[in-house]
């Protein structure tokens, strides 16, 4: 729901994924991006929306801001051979964590992007798949995956703009999953795992 009490949604009506709104006066189109989108995150502050888009459909997705009051789109992240993935808000709206292949194309380092600075900042440096999943609720901490499979995931939570990759709170050991989801009202983290199942 938006600030002013309207629902967003996803719709395949165009032949590709666009977002619109509904609102008392009807259903508006809010994106209108050649080859659709991929996904959305709102704003704490419910006024600005963070849209992934998927240029050629080919999964190197790019980031863009909508603000809900203007209509307008601005490019944030958005290069061909870079996929930006994941953007997770911090609590106060100033920016958001995401993961980028990039400087290397085999490995997703997590980076927080300062919205007023309009500038990248590398959070977390390490091999393989990582990305964010959470803030804690004052906006200190966020927690991380770092995946190698289904049954090989570790959890982290790092302090953001601290040097170094944060702390591992649920190590696998190549035969358990631990997804961290959320952090509680209180700052306690929320943990998904198949621990004691032989199949997710």
């Amino acid at each position: 729901m938006t600030a002013d009490g309207n629902f967003l949604f996803v719709s395949w009506r165009t032949g590709v994924d666009q977002l619109y709104i509904t609102t008392p006066e009807g259903e508006r189109q809010l994106t209108f991006f050649p080859d659709g989108i991929a996904g959305y995150r709102i704003s704490p502050d419910r006024t600005r929306v963070l849209i992934l888009e998927a240029p050629k459909g080919n999964e190197q997705y790019n980031i863009h801001l909508l603000d809900l009051r203007s209509g307008m789109i601005t490019p944030i992240l958005a290069h061909p051979d870079v996929r930006y993935d994941d953007p997770v808000w911090a609590p106060d709206g100033k920016g958001f964590v995401y993961a980028a292949n990039t400087p290397s194309p085999k490995d997703f380092y997590i980076y927080y992007y300062d919205l007023e600075k309009r500038m990248p900042r590398l959070e977390v440096e390490l091999e393989g798949y990582n990305w964010p999943t959470a803030f804690s609720p004052d906006g200190k901490y966020f927690a991380y995956i770092r995946y190698r499979a289904v049954n090989d995931t570790d959890g982290y939570v790092k302090r953001l703009g601290d040097i170094g990759n944060g702390r591992p709170v649920y190590m696998s050991r190549g035969d358990v999953g631990f997804y961290p989801s959320g952090f509680t009202a209180d700052g306690r983290l929320v943990v998904e795992t198949n621990h004691g199942y032989e199949y997710t």
